[in-house]
């Protein structure tokens, strides 16, 4: 048994209080930065979540379109391929039927041999293919992303390719050919 004097209880009674202040202050604080460090994290980690891309025309060639006779038309978009410059990978590979995405582009009516200009954005390689009635897929040669229709009257599926430095995409148009 210890014996202390007033003067000692009231030092030792006071140091038990402090000390109880300073652990009570002591449990407020670590509550209140565990509290805010849990909803930075929280916060960050949604946005991170929220920073997805999109795709979008500077990162995806999702129009093209070709030039006849000075007037424009939008050809259908068939599948795609990109890897955009914040390095999302984006694609659309769906099958498809070229017949049927044609089926959304309004045949064009042209004479034999009409040039038609492909001017796609940012100059990608371009490979071209013709489809006839008989499904029998030819390629077409290009030049100055140009081409010529067929020779022969006709209907007839023509099929872009464009292979950019950060991806490819294809797209189609329909042409009867008189």
């Amino acid at each position: 048994m210890c014996i202390y004097d007033e003067k000692q209880a009231e030092e030792k009674i006071q140091s038990e209080k402090e000390g109880k202040y300073e652990q009570s202050s002591y449990y407020i604080v670590i509550i209140f930065l565990t509290s805010w460090l849990q909803s930075r994290k929280g916060t960050g980690c949604n946005q991170e979540k929220v920073n997805v891309s999109t795709p979008n025309d500077e990162q995806v060639p999702v129009s093209g379109s070709i030039v006849v006779n000075d007037k424009e038309y939008e050809m259908r978009v068939g599948e795609y391929e990109w890897n955009g410059d914040d390095g999302a990978h984006i694609t659309k590979t769906d099958s498809y039927s070229p017949k049927e995405v044609a089926k959304e582009f309004d045949d064009l009516t042209l004479e034999k041999d009409t040039r038609v200009q492909i001017p796609l954005k940012n100059n990608p390689k371009l490979t071209v293919y013709q489809l006839n009635q008989n499904n029998q897929k030819e390629k077409v040669t290009i030049k100055n992303n140009r081409i010529e229709v067929s020779s022969k009257s006709g209907y007839y599926l023509y099929e872009v390719s464009g292979k950019w430095p950060h991806g490819k995409a294809t797209y189609l148009f329909d042409v009867n050919v008189k």
